[in-house]
């Protein structure tokens, strides 16, 4: 009953009777048996008939298993290319264990993905199994063919995008030999740009033993972002927005954003926009100029305006091509109303106003499969950051990040997917010279580091405690369903972390953890648009000899996944 999918009728359950349903389970029973190693197994006879009352449904199966078969022996001929050992271990059979179809049907399977993974599209494996009693050897006999050499690239169903821009993300060239992992990763970069609901590769043979590929896309429809209207919260009162981010400007793959904010309490103007693919060579360039000013619950009035450009450049050839380096200079002035203060235990001044001269550099390793709600891949970021300045009027710090994130597809749509997080502030020259924003805070969703289940900036920060807001780590486990694919999401997820005053104090023994429950729905013109429901773990005055049980905590969160 395990394997055959119509059920008897029980209390905990209904059972229902249909036709073609049975006739697909017998089918299923049979596979059941051959991966046990039952490779004649057959069904002698089955009958279905009706109880006296007319309600109730008999079914009688009558099962032939035959003789269980062992593997053996494999032996490969015909082969030129590759050698007899790597084709070997593509075998998941294993010599003395029962000899099981399935397993047997993805060895020939992977035996020709080696090959087309060089180009041999063509390649036919024939098999021939010989028997001693219960044992099965194998002969796999390979027909090569010739490699595929790449005629022409073709692009279907760009309405809005440029073709440059799909064509630069292809790493397949006409006149070069396919290989099947540059189709998959051409198909993954395309779909990471997030502008297409869908792309479809194919395969097109000519005559002359070329193939043609095409690359059909899907254009999504509002991906940009558009928001106008009145925004209202307990930090910067009744504001006016505007604020517009255009992913895919001009169909060029050019980026803008716009923001506008005005209020009594609040005022922000920032204006950006990057090209990624200057001159049409890999080399991103970006410019962005701001303006904010904003009076904080505490009465902290916060100000600051400057200038951000950037460059970066992607397809790196060491270590691989999933690398990219993005390099940035910031210069701005920032001052807030409430007086700085100093840590000498850990050399900390925190300053009230401040040039900044800063550069900054991203490494990033991207290889995730989609931008949104990723199915499987990783994610590598390295971020370190310089402040300096010749005189004390000048923040001088060291702060770097580094941030992983992997993801792993479960059986049924599940997800598994995990993020870690470890940043570190250092001095340079005599003291920490920094602005208290740019102080490590951990907590909530909107601070450096998710811990939900507690309040926003919960740990660390000039607020909470300046002083253990010198190095971070974080981490979050996260179990993700689709119910609509790219749309709406539910996830559990267990949050950890905390702050520390100095890497030799940071304990993972002093974590706060949480976990919880959340959803997100990818609203068009609006962005992901969620919320999480946190329970924290740890009590938050734990180290103080105090006990107040934690309470269910509400997150709502904007454009951003789990």
């Amino acid at each position: 009953e395990r394997k055959l999918k119509t059920k008897e009728n029980r209390w905990w359950r209904s059972g229902e009777f249909n036709k073609d349903l049975y006739k697909e389970h017998l089918d299923t029973l049979i596979l059941f048996y051959n991966d046990l190693g039952y490779l004649d197994a057959s069904i002698v006879k089955d009958s279905v008939w009706y109880g006296e009352d007319k309600k109730d449904i008999y079914i009688d199966i009558t099962v032939n298993e035959g003789k269980k078969y062992y593997a053996g022996n494999f032996f490969f001929s015909g082969n030129q290319i590759m050698t007899s050992d790597s084709l070997q271990a593509r075998i998941s059979l294993k010599k003395g264990k029962p000899f099981q179809k399935s397993r047997f049907e993805l060895s020939k399977y992977m035996i020709e993905n080696v090959y087309r993974e060089e180009g041999y599209l063509w390649v036919r494996v024939d098999d021939q199994r010989s028997y001693r009693g219960d044992t099965i050897d194998v002969n796999f006999y390979v027909y090569e063919g010739h490699p595929a050499i790449v005629r022409k690239i073709d692009i279907k169903g760009n309405t809005k995008t440029m073709e440059k821009v799909i064509r630069r993300e292809i790493d397949l060239l006409p006149g070069k030999k396919y290989k099947q992992s540059l189709m998959m990763r051409s198909r993954q970069k395309i779909n990471s740009l997030n502008y297409f609901s869908e792309v479809k590769p194919d395969l097109i043979p000519n005559e002359d033993g070329t193939i043609d590929l095409v690359f059909e896309v899907t254009e999504k429809d509002n991906i940009g972002q558009l928001q106008l209207g009145a925004a209202y919260s307990g930090q910067s009162k009744f504001v006016g927005t505007f604020s517009t981010s255009i992913p895919n400007f001009r169909g060029a793959g050019q980026r803008l954003d716009v923001n506008l904010e005005i209020g009594r309490e609040k005022r922000l103007v920032n204006l950006g926009f990057s090209e990624p693919w200057a001159f049409d060579i890999p080399l991103a360039l970006s410019g962005n100029v701001f303006y904010d000013r904003e009076i904080r619950i505490n009465y902290d009035t916060i100000q600051s305006y400057g200038f951000v450009i950037g460059a970066g450049r992607s397809k790196l050839k060491w270590p691989d091509s999933n690398f990219k380096i993005n390099g940035s200079y910031k210069l701005s002035f920032e001052r807030n109303s409430i007086a700085g203060t100093y840590f000498s235990d850990n050399k900390l001044r925190i300053m009230q106003e401040g040039y900044l001269n800063q550069i900054s550099l991203n490494i990033e390793r991207y290889d995730l499969d989609m931008p949104l709600f990723p199915t499987k891949g990783d994610r590598l970021t390295i971020t370190p950051r310089i402040a300096y300045g010749p005189t004390d009027r000048w923040f001088r710090f060291f702060k770097g990040t580094v941030e992983y994130e992997h993801y792993l597809p479960l059986p049924g749509k599940f997800v598994l997917g995990s993020r870690s997080k470890f940043g570190l502030i250092t001095k340079l020259g005599k003291e920490v010279r920094i602005g208290k924003y740019d102080l490590f805070t951990a907590g909530g969703t909107y601070s450096d580091a998710d811990i939900r289940g507690y309040e926003d900036w919960a740990f660390g920060g000039e607020s909470t405690n300046p002083e253990n807001s010198l190095a971070l780590f974080a981490t979050t486990l996260e179990l993700r369903y689709p119910i609509l694919e790219q749309q709406v999401y539910l996830a559990l997820f267990a949050d950890a972390g905390n702050t520390w005053a100095s890497l030799s104090k940071m304990s993972f023994g002093d974590l706060y953890k949480s976990i919880g429950i959340g959803a997100r729905i990818n609203v068009p013109m609006l962005g992901i648009i969620g919320c999480d429901f946190g329970y924290g773990l740890d009590d938050l005055n734990k180290n103080w000899f105090k006990n107040e049980r934690n309470k269910i905590k509400f997150h709502f969160i904007m454009n951003r996944g789990f």
